[in-house]
């Protein structure tokens, strides 16, 4: 919910200046602070772990990146001649791809990869390393295009806007670490969550410090909980 809101409408480094930021903490706030009282009698006066997956930046003063978004994943597939079983969406912009025979996977990335858009790669591809019937991708593509702009694939040409959505231009993007907050008491959790800091990308070193025995403890903590519903 807080990535998505960053992706769309950060509009200052410090994440001042945007009620859908502000919304989206406030609604994070209280749902941690529902997960401290749900955990209470679990953790007790015992110290509590808060991390997320990844974090974010804001991107407004870098170059345009768009996002575009296959209108429709499988119908893409079948017109780009991929011959395969189903196509499975991810998140927005990429897929993975099912096939009946390691042939057919084979030549679907060679499809998929002949794809390009002003001289680029239209798709970035990854032919899954454990299952030979299986194949990842994603749109590659994120520079602004003109309306009539055209992607060759297979010697063939086709309008991109005719088979790709534009979702947005991103204003925050991913930053591949997290962010690590022990506290000692579960009452501590929503009162001092400092949502701008996440937003501004300040980790003090404290936060990483004995980092394992944290994650240790939150297992515990989720196991828990999870028993106890």
């Amino acid at each position: 919910m807080l990535a998505h809101v960053q992706h769309h409408y950060w509009k200052t480094d410090d994440g001042s200046a945007c009620p859908q930021i502000e919304f989206a903490a406030m609604a994070t706030d209280e749902i941690l602070g529902k997960l401290a009282t749900r955990c209470k009698g679990l953790v007790g006066d015992g110290r509590v772990a808060v991390m997320n997956a990844l974090s974010q930046s804001c991107a407004i003063e870098e170059s345009p990146w768009i996002l575009y978004r296959p209108t429709n994943h499988a119908a893409l597939s079948s017109f780009l001649g991929v011959k395969s079983t189903r196509v499975e969406p991810l998140m927005t912009y990429d897929a993975h791809v099912f096939f009946a025979t390691a042939d057919d996977a084979r030549a679907g990335v060679g499809i998929l990869e002949s794809a390009k858009i002003d001289g680029k790669r239209l798709f970035h591809v990854e032919p899954d390393e454990h299952d030979p019937l299986k194949v990842f991708y994603r749109v590659e593509m994120h520079d602004p295009v003109q309306p009539d702009a055209e992607f060759i694939f297979r010697n063939e040409t086709a309008r991109f806007d005719d088979h790709f959505t534009t979702i947005v231009q991103r204003t925050g993007k991913h930053q591949q670490r997290a962010d690590l907050q022990i506290l000692k008491s579960a009452e501590t959790i929503f009162q001092t969550t400092n949502y701008r800091t996440c937003l501004s990308d300040r980790r003090p070193k404290e936060w990483r410090r004995n980092g394992q025995l944290a994650l240790s403890n939150l297992r515990k903590i989720s196991s828990s909980c999870s028993r106890s519903r």
